[in-house]
């Protein structure tokens, strides 16, 4: 009668990994969207709770330091904090007074910029 653990788990893992659309999982794992959603929420509020301590925060000053030096002797680049790199999401609860202001005309819909910078042990 329900879902296992696992059909949902793979249903929000494909939602995350191949940015298809929630009904998607629908014909595919007979999961429906509203299932997909919440294990979608539920596997991404995991995620925050066992990495944020970690890798989800700030870097504090001795972070800083340890990446601006790490950086340096690897590579030679003094004052560098790692690689940069950004990608544009789709924002689709983009308020409708705002579309303009963060549409372009490549794209055609409202995005936001991810940056992110990481470093060489894949510290974000």
């Amino acid at each position: 009668m329900s879902f296992s653990s696992i059909q949902k788990c793979v249903a929000a893992l494909r939602y995350l990994g191949y940015n298809i659309s929630f009904d998607t999982s629908d014909e595919y794992l007979k999961v429906s969207e509203m299932i997909t959603v919440e294990r979608v929420d539920w596997f991404s509020a995991c995620v925050y709770e066992v990495f944020h301590e970690e890798y989800l925060r700030k870097p504090t000053q001795r972070d800083i330091e340890r990446l601006y030096s790490t950086h340096e002797e690897r590579h030679g680049f003094p004052g560098m904090l790692g690689i940069l790199d950004c990608t544009y999401v789709a924002w689709e609860k983009c308020p409708t007074a705002w579309h303009g202001q963060f549409t372009r005309g490549d794209i055609g819909e409202p995005t936001i910029i991810l940056e992110v910078v990481a470093s060489q042990d894949l510290w974000i």
